[in-house]
């Protein structure tokens, strides 16, 4: 996969590179749009809640989840989430300073 300048990834076709280096400036990546909904809300949630708010698939977000978390820009809350399969799921917030 090659990404722009920008980090907007694309694939292997020239339709794919065209739609990610067009109209730039009024893009964002997966992981600005997942930190830009956690710090507007200012609100712990599930990758479950983020992906419906982003209409995107979880498997989109929780590596963006995954990159923030280890660039120190969001962690876990301490609190837990029933998924819809039952599952405990982390909940996640933009990380308190101090």
């Amino acid at each position: 996969m090659g990404y722009t300048p920008d980090g907007i990834g694309y694939q292997s076709t020239d339709t794919s590179k065209f739609a990610a280096t067009s109209n730039v400036e009024h893009k964002k990546t997966i992981r600005d749009q997942v930190l830009e909904l956690l710090t507007t809300t200012n609100d712990q949630m599930s990758v479950e809640q983020v992906s419906e708010c982003l209409g995107r698939a979880q498997v989109s977000v929780q590596p963006r989840l995954t990159e923030l978390k280890n660039d120190g820009l969001v962690e876990d809350s301490g609190q837990r989430r029933q998924t819809k399969w039952g599952k405990p799921s982390i909940m996640w917030q933009i990380k308190s300073i101090g």
